[in-house]
């Protein structure tokens, strides 16, 4: 009797050479820069010929690709599995040098879970609801700002002028950090973002590159980490830098740790501001629910992040063996969580490809990750997410997106140019 494709692909038959070889066919179209905002169909594919598998393919030899919900979810939660330096090989991190030392030391990358504890420890104060709460009228604030400095008259760069300098401000007024110093590092946490979300290999001269770049941060914080020290002020450089010694936390490590908030605390929320945007303009019946008031924005975001999410994999190392649909993912291995396939998973959520505001399980979604590595700055993101979404429709409610270029990643996704009408 001949077997089903779902049969070939867990169990014993799981690495069925013919379907692995079928399964990388997919997912090297899905790593190939030229999908991006294209993706979908590929998830829905792979999902349903391989939901988990051994992949073959150059840089993730022997890494679990792991698409469906259910799987990704139990995966990222499961306590055989953490973040690692081990973890770090799918997103290009595996070189000596200034900058591969500088990611190892983030904390939800290190290979003691005692020293991810103790750097969390730290930082999560800055990041309680009650914390929050004092920063959220900046937020709006810095939102009417960027809209006032819109140009009605043509189509605009939404991401560039909006989208981008959102986060990257909010994330500056905490650090402590003025913007005329933040403008000279936009290109650089560019640059860097997108070496490690893109699956490729890097040359010579890039690993140079991003060496020179990590430096050049480092050695910014570093000198703002001296004067905060000798003039505290009430900003998270100045009360980490004074915290750190009685933590046990280094001053590299905690060098490392600002970078960290930096790069996190703007990519993904500018990304998911973007994506947002674009797709109530492609689902214009949706964005009128949200103009009539009738789907609350918190709610909305829910929905918005699940269907088109700003994180597109996560990366974990397997310390103890674990089956997943039938697979045994042995100790010692690699995986990589699809996000973006697990969000549109029909076996989780009804009609996935469907954009539904009213939907009431988007909540179920896990855009910025979880278990003990779930994303610190998670609901300052969601606050900027659903501030910046409010006031840019009660200012523009018959905006039209003109074009746009997604930005090729994959670890990340978001669009790297939004021209907008405003309609104003």
């Amino acid at each position: 009797m001949q077997q089903s494709t779902s049969e070939l692909t867990t169990g014993k038959l799981a690495f069925d050479p013919a379907i692995a070889a079928k399964a990388d066919t997919i997912l090297a179209r899905i790593l190939d820069p030229e999908t991006d905002g294209q993706r979908y169909p590929l998830y829905a594919e792979l999902r349903e010929l391989a939901p988990v598998y051994r992949s073959s393919l150059p840089l993730l030899d022997g890494c679990y690709i792991i698409s469906g919900f259910d799987n990704c979810q139990t995966a990222m939660l499961a306590k055989e599995a953490v973040q690692n330096s081990v973890s770090l090989e799918s997103m290009n991190i595996r070189y000596e040098g200034v900058h591969d030392d500088m990611v190892r030391r983030w904390m939800n990358f290190r290979d003691e879970l005692a020293d991810h504890d103790r750097l969390r420890k730290l930082f999560f104060p800055y990041f309680t609801p009650k914390a929050l709460a004092e920063v959220r009228s900046e937020v709006g604030l810095l939102i009417s700002s960027l809209l006032d400095s819109l140009d009605t008259g043509e189509p605009v760069d939404v991401f560039s002028k909006f989208c981008f300098p959102l986060p990257s401000m909010v994330i500056a007024r905490m650090l402590g950090i003025p913007m005329d110093d933040m403008d000279h590092f936009h290109a650089v946490m560019d640059e860097m973002v997108g070496a490690m979300a893109r699956v490729q290999d890097l040359d010579a001269a890039a690993l140079a590159s991003r060496d020179e770049k990590a430096s050049t941060f480092l050695n910014f914080f570093r000198g703002y980490l001296e004067r905060r020290r000798a003039e505290p002020a009430n900003d998270l450089i100045s009360k980490s830098g004074l915290a750190a010694p009685a933590a046990g936390v280094s001053d590299e490590d905690l060098l490392a740790q600002y970078v960290f908030v930096l790069i996190a605390g703007h990519s993904t929320t500018a990304d998911s501001i973007g994506n947002a945007l674009i797709a109530l303009d492609r689902n214009p019946e949706q964005k009128q629910l949200l103009l009539e008031g009738k789907v609350p924005m918190k709610q909305a975001v829910a929905e918005l992040m699940r269907w088109d999410s700003s994180i597109g994999t996560v990366n974990r190392y397997f310390i103890e063996d674990k089956t997943l649909s039938g697979v045994t993912i042995p100790a010692g291995s690699r995986s990589m969580m699809l996000f973006q396939s697990a969000h549109r998973d029909p076996a989780k959520f009804e009609n996935p490809d469907e954009l539904d505001l009213t939907r009431n399980n988007a909540g179920d979604s896990f855009p910025f990750g979880g278990g003990r590595y779930f994303c610190l700055g998670q609901a300052l993101a969601k606050i900027e997410v659903e501030d910046a979404l409010t006031a840019f429709l009660a200012r523009y409610p018959n905006y039209r997106v003109a074009d746009l270029e997604w930005q090729g990643m994959l670890v990340s996704h978001g669009p790297k140019r939004l021209m907008v009408e405003l309609g104003a």
